[in-house]
């Protein structure tokens, strides 16, 4: 099987990749950048729908959080964010040439082997997503993501309509390769949309405390979410947004331990 790999690997196609590396590079960074940008908007999307509905259940919500930095959208952020995508992708990409020499099965040509192995990716990275919500919310949650789920069946089904469509061999690979990438451009949004579940939650990101002001006042248990040049921000575990001059502020003791018995999570 390998001698068969390096076949089609020729001295002609290694300097056409030579030659052309910066496309493939602005290929590469375009997908890392698109990973990202999905990343980047499942965490603010969910995070928002998660903020309504702990506004709507009356659980704590930060929600006077400077814009500058809750808004901010950089080029390093995107990049960063889409890194984690790429970097399963590129271990699934290896494990498409690696796994017929671990599990030899006999196949008809060259291109059948990385078209099976492509779409054994499938089912792993469908099987990941799903794990991923269930441990963030449990089964119930998944009705929420209809949309995603459409996209993940369709995935599945999408190689047996391609090749029930009687297509070229590297067609059907080029397909599936496609398939591939967006099923991790998902993996990319469902990390973002975990990620924006849990910052909705005070007490999963922030401490807390408990504040005393100098004309008397006290701020019992309360999560200080934010802090600028002139005051403290804090929510309190009856919901309650509160923003404090600092130069009213006496003393902060904390940070405290969360009750076991609330329920912040909604």
């Amino acid at each position: 099987m390998l001698r068969t790999i390096f076949e089609h690997i020729d001295t002609t196609y290694l300097d056409d990749v030579k030659k052309d590396y910066q496309f493939y590079v602005f290929l590469f960074s375009l997908l890392v950048l698109g990973m990202g940008a999905c990343r980047l908007y499942g965490r603010r999307t969910w995070l928002q729908w998660e903020k309504s509905q702990r506004k709507k259940a009356g659980l704590p919500v930060a929600s006077l959080i400077s814009q500058d930095t809750a808004q901010s959208w950089r080029y390093s952020d995107l990049y960063q964010s889409g890194l984690l995508g790429a970097v399963l992708l590129a271990v699934n990409a290896a494990w498409i040439p690696i796994s017929p020499m671990l599990f030899p099965i006999p196949y008809e040509s060259f291109v059948d082997s990385v078209r099976v192995g492509i779409t054994s990716n499938f089912l792993g990275m469908v099987l990941l997503m799903v794990i991923l919500i269930l441990q963030a919310r449990g089964i119930r949650f998944i009705r929420h993501c209809s949309g995603l789920i459409i996209i993940l069946i369709a995935s599945l089904f999408a190689p047996r309509v391609a090749a029930w469509l009687d297509l070229e061999s590297w067609d059907i690979v080029a397909i599936d390769a496609s398939i591939l990438v967006i099923l991790f451009v998902c993996v990319s949004y469902v990390l973002g949309m975990i990620e924006g579940l849990r910052i909705a939650d005070p007490a999963l990101n922030y401490p807390l405390v408990t504040l005393e002001t100098r004309d008397g006042g006290t701020l019992d248990r309360a999560w200080l979410y934010e802090r600028t040049d002139s005051d403290y921000r804090l929510v309190t575990e009856s919901g309650s947004n509160n923003i404090v001059p600092a130069t009213n502020v006496k003393e902060i003791r904390g940070p405290e331990e969360t009750p076991e018995g609330l329920d912040s999570r909604g």
